[in-house]
């Protein structure tokens, strides 16, 4: 579930339904981004909340990032160190989040 206030008041939409409406925006104002969901959720609200997301329509690509995904991401960057013990480090560079943009700022710095 994603929750964001419009007109000062909390509205609570699903993934997809935030998707189709961030895709349909971009496709209106002549933008084609990659739309990448990256998923921490619970293993329980994955099996409920990644049906809904394969049914979305959009105009434009959509990823999907779950646990699994980023268990082979891990598994590819720690065969390519060249010292074993910075796996935990990388590990904790893709530890879940409580906000997208805390796993990428510390990817980038």
């Amino acid at each position: 579930m994603i929750y964001r206030s419009q007109s000062q008041r909390t509205v609570c939409a699903t993934v997809g339904e935030t998707v189709e409406q961030y895709d349909e925006h971009f496709w209106r104002n002549g933008h084609s981004p990659q739309i990448i969901v990256f998923d921490d959720s619970a293993p329980t609200n994955q099996e409920k909340s990644f049906p809904l997301l394969e049914k979305t329509k959009t105009h434009h690509d959509l990823y999907y990032v779950g646990p699994r995904e980023k268990e082979q991401f891990l598994a590819y960057l720690n065969s390519r160190l060249r010292d074993k013990r910075l796996e935990s480090l990388v590990k904790s560079l893709f530890r879940p989040s409580y906000g997208g943009r805390a796993g990428t700022l510390r990817l980038w710095s």
